[in-house]
C-alpha cells in the first residue's frame, strides 16, 4: 500500500469520526498526526505514513496534497452555510477497515471536534507533540477557536483577544527541563480559567477585567514556552531557532552589561564602612542610654536620632 493511499484512508477515517458534523483541515491533520504518533514502533502504518512537516512550503505536506486531491475529485465536499474551510465526506464514501490507525484517527477526530471540552481537556494526554509544526497547526487554531467561541457568547474587545494571541506566539523564554509538561498542564488550565473570567456569558465586565487580561497574557506566554520549548525537533525550524538564538544573545548581552554596572557600582561606592559606622554609633547611644548618660528629660524622634548620628559620623567622632 503506497503512502498516499495510507494518508487517504486516514483522512476518510478522521472525517468519518465526526459523523455528519463538518471538520476543518486542521482537525483532520491533528487526528491523523495523533493517530500516527500513538502507534507502537515498527507498526506498518507508522513507518509508511509520511510526516506532515513544512520543509519547503505547503506543497511538501502530503496530508494537504492528498486532501486537496480528494476535494478536487469530489470525495470531500465543502459544507454550505458553515464556516469557510469546513468539509465532510461526500455521500457514498465510507472508510475501509484501516486497523488500529484508522480507529485512532476516528477517536481523535471526535475528540478534537467536541466543542464542550476546554483546552485543558483537549490537550491532556497528547503532549508533547513530536514537532513544532503541530503547535502552529494544532494548538494555536484550537485556542483561537476557543476564544472565538467564548467571544460569540459573551462579547469582548477584539483587541484584547488579539493581544493575548500575540503574547501566546511571542514569548520564547524556556522552562527548566523536567518540569515542562507539568507546567504546561497548569498553564493551560489557568488559561482556560482566565478566559472564563474575561468573557462572562452574561456580558457583564467589572473592574477585575484589566487585571485578568494581564494574567491571561502571562499565562499565554507560559503556554507557548512550555509547548514550543520541548515540542519540536531541534535544528529543524530555522525561524524558531533564530528567535531563540537572538533571545539568548540579547539576554547574555543584557546580563553582561548588568554585571559591568554592578561591578562599577561596587567599586565606586564604599557602602559597608558607612553602614558599620551607623551601627556602631547607634550601639554607643544605646549603651549610654542604658548607663543613664542620656538626658532623660527630653525624648527624641527617630528623625532627630538619625540627624544626630549622621552629624557625629560627619564629624568623624
Amino acid at each position: 500500500m503506497d503512502s498516499d493511499r495510507i494518508v487517504r484512508d486516514l483522512i476518510i477515517s478522521a472525517l468519518a469520526g465526526r459523523g455528519r458534523r463538518p471538520s476543518g483541515l486542521g482537525q483532520v491533520i491533528s487526528a491523523i498526526y495523533l493517530a500516527r504518533t500513538g502507534l507502537p514502533e515498527g507498526d506498518r502504518i507508522r513507518d509508511a505514513a509520511p510526516y506532515y512537516w513544512y520543509m519547503d512550503g505547503p506543497d511538501s505536506d502530503p496530508v494537504r496534497k492528498v486532501f486537496a486531491g480528494m476535494v478536487e475529485e469530489g470525495a470531500i465536499v465543502g459544507v454550505p452555510h458553515a464556516a469557510r474551510g469546513m468539509f465532510r465526506l461526500a455521500g457514498g464514501v465510507a472508510p475501509e477497515d484501516g486497523g488500529e490507525a484508522a480507529d485512532a484517527a476516528r477517536r481523535h477526530a471526535a475528540e478534537f471536534g467536541d466543542t464542550c471540552k476546554t483546552p485543558a481537556d483537549l490537550c491532556a494526554g497528547h503532549l508533547p507533540y513530536g514537532f513544532y509544526a503541530s503547535y502552529r497547526r494544532d494548538l494555536v487554531p484550537l485556542l483561537e477557536g476557543y476564544c472565538d467561541d467564548v467571544i460569540r457568547h459573551g462579547g469582548t474587545d477584539g483587541a484584547m483577544r488579539r493581544g493575548m494571541l500575540d503574547a501566546l506566539t511571542g514569548a520564547v523564554v524556556e522552562i527548566p527541563p523536567g518540569r515542562e509538561f507539568m507546567r504546561f498542564r497548569m498553564a493551560i488550565s489557568s488559561y482556560a480559567r482566565s478566559l472564563r473570567v474575561l468573557f462572562q456569558e452574561d456580558g457583564v465586565h467589572d473592574g477585575r477585567v484589566p487585571g485578568d487580561a494581564v494574567a491571561a497574557r502571562r499565562v499565554c506566554g507560559m503556554v507557548w514556552t512550555a509547548f514550543a520549548c520541548h515540542a519540536r525537533i531541534a535544528c529543524h525550524d530555522p525561524y524558531y531557532d533564530g528567535r531563540v538564538g537572538g533571545w539568548r544573545a540579547g539576554l547574555e548581552e543584557q546580563m553582561a552589561a548588568l554585571e559591568d554596572e554592578t561591578r562599577v557600582l561596587e567599586e565606586s561606592v564604599d557602602r559597608i564602612p558607612v553602614l558599620e559606622r551607623y551601627s556602631e554609633e547607634t550601639q554607643r547611644r544605646i549603651d549610654r542610654c542604658e548607663a543613664g548618660e542620656f538626658d532623660s528629660a527630653r525624648s527624641y524622634s527617630a528623625t532627630e536620632y538619625l540627624k544626630m548620628i549622621t552629624a557625629r559620623i560627619g564629624d568623624g567622632r
